[in-house]
C-alpha cells in the first residue's frame, strides 16, 4: 500500500532516519511552495496527516504517514487543485476510512463558501469525490469545519455565520460505507439562545457512547464555553451545560477524551486583554472535575492563543501558539486568515510578532505532568499546531516558516508520555449448573500492570457480587427455565477494568407440580364421572407426604422435583383406595383417581335384627330402630357426603325426614353411645 511507500534517498536524509522519543524537531512535509494547517490522527499503526499545500498558488491537500519512530512516507494527492480559496479543515478515522473535511469558496470572485468533504482509505487514497455537507439554503458560509466518528457514521459540524451575525452549529451525518449523507443539515443550538447570541469555534469528539460539542457562545454577555452531548442520531442527551462562564471572555475551544474525563482548553482574557491558556476537566454528566487550570496564563504580555488537546488514553497534551515579543519578524502574508479571524471573533493579530508553538502535559488527575515546554521555538513563525497521542508518545504537527519566512512548512516532533494504565481483564469466564447452583469460574487477567484489587462479579448486567479474591464464585440464587448470563472484572486501584467474556447458562426445568383430581363412583356401577368431585380423601406421595382433596376434589402438590418415579396412593373410609406410580418429566401433571363405593362392610337390610330401618324404600320419613342407645344418625350420599345430621339422647329409636333428599340411594349412619357404628343403606323413592 501507499504508507508503505517512504522515500528512497541517502541515509543522511535526516527525516527519513527514525527519530527518538523527545528528540528534536523533524520536517514533515518541506516543498518549495507552503505547506499548511496539519491534521493528524494515529490509524493504529502509523500516524496519518493531511494538510493544504499551494503549489502552483491553487489550493490542494496532499497526505502522508509518519511511523511512531519518525519515518516520513512520500505525499499522496487527496484533494485536487481548487483556485480559491480552501481552508479550515479537520480530519476523523473510521473503521475503514478516514473522513477529511473543509471550508471551501466557491470561485476566486465568489466568496461564499461550501463545506466539503472526502473519504480516504487507509491507505490514504481517495475513495470518493468530494462531498459538499452543508444544503445550499444554508444562510451562511461554513467556518471551522470539525467531524467524529460514531462506528458507522461520520458527524461533521460547523459554524454557520459571523459572531456579528448570530452565528451557530449545524449538523450533518455521512455515511462510512456508501458516502452518502444520511439525513440533512440539523441546527445544534439551545433553545435558550435568543437570535442574536452567536456560537462560534465548535469542536465534537466520539466518546464511544455519544458525541461531545463544545463550543463559544455570548448568552451572558460575554463569550464563555459550552457542551453538548448527542447520542449518534443526533438527538440531544441531556441539557447543554456550563465548562466555564467567567465574567471575561473565553473562546477558541477545543476538547478532548482519555477515556475517563474530558479536558476542554481554550482562550481566555481574565487577565488582560490577551489570551492565555485555561481548562476544565469534566466528566460524562458535564459536571466539573476539579477547579479550572491555567495551562498557560498570559506572561510578559505575551499572548497565548488558538490552544489544540489531545490524548494518548491517559495524559492530554495541549499545544498553543504564543507571541515572543522579544523579537520581530518580517510581516508574512496569511489571506486567509483575513476570514479566518473575523470567523472566529478574534482580533487581527500583528503580523510582525514572532510566533512559536508551546505546549504541557497534564495528567489523567488533572495535574501538571510537565511545566510549559518550547515545542517550535525557531526563527520566524510557528503557527497552527495540531497534536494526537498514543501510547507512550505525542505527535505534534505545526507549520513553519524558518526558512527565511517566504512558505511555510510542516514540522513534527514526538514526545514522552506515561501510556494508560493497563486494567487487564479476566479471562475464559465459565458458568455451568450442577443442579443445585450455578458454578462460576475464570482465569486471572493475563497481565496485572496496576495494583489488583479484588474481582466483580455480574449477572444480568447487575452487580452480582463484589471483592471477591478467588478465581471462583458459587451462585445459588436462580428461577428455573431461565438463562442467566455472567460477566466479571478486575478491580484495580487505577479502576475497574473491561469485562471477561460473557458466559450464559440455562437452568432447566426443575420442579413442577402434580396435582390429583379425586371422584367417586358407585360399587358395580359401569360408568366413571370426575364431575362430582371427591372432598376428603387423602392422598399420599412418595417422599412429598399426604394432604387431602378440596371441596372440588383437588390436592396440589408444588415443587415436585422432575425426572424421577413416585409412588403414590389415595384413599377414603368407605371407598376402595386406589394406588400407583408416575413418572415425573419437566410438565405440570393432572392425575385423575376415582374411587369406587366400599360395599363390603355395610350389612344388607334384613341381616341384623338388631338394626333396621322402616320403611326402606321410603318416601317422607324412616325411622331407625336399633337395640343399642344411639346418640347420632347421619345420612350419606353415594359420593360420601353428609346430607342429614340429627342428634339424640341415648334413644333406641330416631326419625328422620327425607323429604329433602333427592331420589336415590343412600347410606345411613349410627352412631352409639359405646362410640361404636352401624351402618345401612335405604332408598329414597
Amino acid at each position: 500500500m501507499l504508507k508503505h511507500t517512504f522515500y528512497i534517498l541517502l541515509a543522511l536524509t535526516f527525516f527519513y532516519l527514525p527519530v527518538a522519543l523527545t528528540a528534536e524537531e523533524f520536517p514533515v512535509a518541506t516543498d518549495g511552495f507552503s505547506q499548511n494547517y496539519p491534521m493528524v490522527v494515529f490509524d493504529g499503526e502509523d500516524y496519518f496527516t493531511v494538510y493544504l499545500d499551494r503549489r502552483g498558488g491553487d489550493y490542494s491537500f496532499y497526505s502522508r504517514f509518519i511511523s511512531p519512530e519518525g519515518v516520513v512516507s512520500q505525499e499522496q494527492l487527496v484533494v485536487p487543485a481548487h483556485p480559491a480559496m480552501s481552508f479550515m479543515p479537520a480530519l476523523a478515522m473510521g473503521t475503514e476510512n478516514f473522513l477529511y473535511t473543509w471550508s471551501r469558496q466557491r470561485g476566486i470572485f465568489d466568496y461564499n463558501r461550501d463545506g466539503m468533504a472526502r473519504i480516504l482509505g487507509l491507505n490514504g487514497a481517495p475513495l470518493s469525490g468530494n462531498i459538499q455537507v452543508n444544503d445550499n439554503l444554508a444562510q451562511h458560509s461554513p467556518a471551522f469545519m470539525r467531524t467524529a466518528f460514531d462506528g458507522e457514521h461520520y458527524l461533521v459540524i460547523w459554524q454557520d455565520g459571523l459572531p456579528t451575525q448570530g452565528a451557530r452549529i449545524l449538523g450533518q451525518f455521512v455515511c462510512a460505507t456508501d458516502y452518502n449523507l444520511v439525513g440533512g443539515n440539523f441546527i445544534i443550538r439551545p433553545e435558550v439562545l435568543e437570535q442574536s447570541h452567536a456560537q462560534i469555534y465548535p469542536d465534537i469528539l466520539f466518546d464511544g457512547t455519544n458525541y461531545l460539542i463544545v463550543w463559544d457562545d455570548n448568552r451572558s454577555g460575554e463569550r464563555s464555553i459550552y457542551g453538548w452531548f448527542f447520542d449518534t442520531d443526533g438527538e440531544p442527551v441531556g441539557d447543554d451545560f456550563v465548562i466555564s462562564d467567567l465574567p471575561q471572555r473565553q473562546l477558541l475551544v477545543r476538547v478532548a477524551y482519555n477515556g475517563e474525563h474530558y479536558l476542554a482548553v481554550w482562550a481566555d482574557r481574565r487577565h488582560g486583554s490577551k489570551n492565555g491558556v485555561f481548562g476544565q476537566m469534566f466528566d460524562s454528566s458535564g459536571n466539573a472535575v476539579g477547579t479550572d487550570m491555567a495551562i498557560s496564563p498570559l506572561q510578559n504580555n505575551e499572548e497565548r492563543s488558538w490552544p489544540r488537546v489531545g490524548s494518548n488514553g491517559n495524559q492530554f497534551m495541549v499545544v498553543w501558539e504564543q507571541q515572543n515579543l522579544t523579537k520581530e519578524a518580517a510581516p508574512v502574508a496569511r489571506f486567509h486568515d483575513l476570514i479566518r479571524y473575523p470567523a472566529a471573533g478574534v482580533d487581527k493579530e500583528k503580523q510582525t510578532v514572532w510566533y512559536e508553538v508551546h505546549g504541557r502535559i497534564i495528567n489523567a488527575d488533572g495535574s501538571y505532568h510537565t511545566n510549559e515546554i518550547p515545542v517550535g521555538v525557531n526563527q520566524f513563525h510557528q503557527r497552527d499546531p495540531e497534536v494526537t497521542g498514543q501510547g507512550d508518545q505525542f505527535l505534534v504537527l505545526w507549520q513553519d516558516s524558518r526558512v527565511n519566512n517566504q512558505y511555510s512548512d510542516i514540522y513534527g516532533r514526538f514526545f514522552e508520555a506515561m501510556p494508560p494504565v493497563v486494567l487487564s481483564s479476566p479471562q475464559n469466564l465459565q458458568a455451568s449448573f450442577t443442579g443445585e447452583a450455578i458454578m462460576l469460574e475464570w482465569d486471572p487477567p493475563a497481565s496485572k500492570e496496576a495494583d489488583f484489587m479484588h474481582y466483580n462479579l455480574y449477572k444480568d448486567d447487575e452487580l452480582l457480587a463484589d471483592e471477591i479474591t478467588e478465581t471462583a464464585y458459587t451462585d445459588e440464587l436462580f428461577e428455573q427455565n431461565t438463562t442467566y448470563s455472567y460477566y466479571v472484572t478486575a478491580y484495580y486501584d487505577a479502576g475497574e477494568s473491561d469485562p471477561s467474556n460473557t458466559a450464559t447458562v440455562d437452568i432447566p426445568t426443575l420442579y413442577i407440580s402434580v396435582q390429583f383430581q379425586v371422584g367417586a363412583t358407585a360399587a358395580g356401577s359401569t360408568s366413571v364421572s370426575l364431575v362430582d368431585p371427591l372432598e376428603g380423601a387423602q392422598v399420599w406421595l412418595e417422599n412429598y407426604g399426604e394432604t387431602d382433596t378440596d371441596n372440588m376434589g383437588f390436592a396440589l402438590f408444588e415443587e415436585v422435583g422432575v425426572h424421577q418415579s413416585l409412588q403414590w396412593e389415595v384413599t377414603k373410609d368407605g371407598f376402595f383406595p386406589e394406588e400407583g406410580s408416575v413418572n415425573l418429566t419437566a410438565e405440570d401433571l393432572v392425575i385423575e383417581v376415582v374411587l369406587t363405593q366400599d360395599d363390603t362392610s355395610v350389612p344388607m337390610t334384613g341381616e341384623q335384627g338388631q338394626f333396621s330401618i322402616v320403611p326402606n324404600p321410603a318416601d317422607q320419613w324412616i325411622k331407625v330402630i336399633s337395640d343399642k342407645k344411639m346418640i347420632r344418625v347421619e345420612v350419606l350420599d353415594m359420593l360420601g357426603q353428609t346430607r342429614i345430621g340429627n342428634d339424640a339422647h341415648s334413644a333406641n329409636e330416631m326419625e328422620v325426614n327425607i323429604s329433602d333428599l333427592p331420589a336415590g340411594i343412600y347410606f345411613l349412619r349410627a352412631i352409639h353411645d359405646d362410640q361404636t357404628i352401624t351402618t345401612d343403606r335405604f332408598v329414597r323413592r
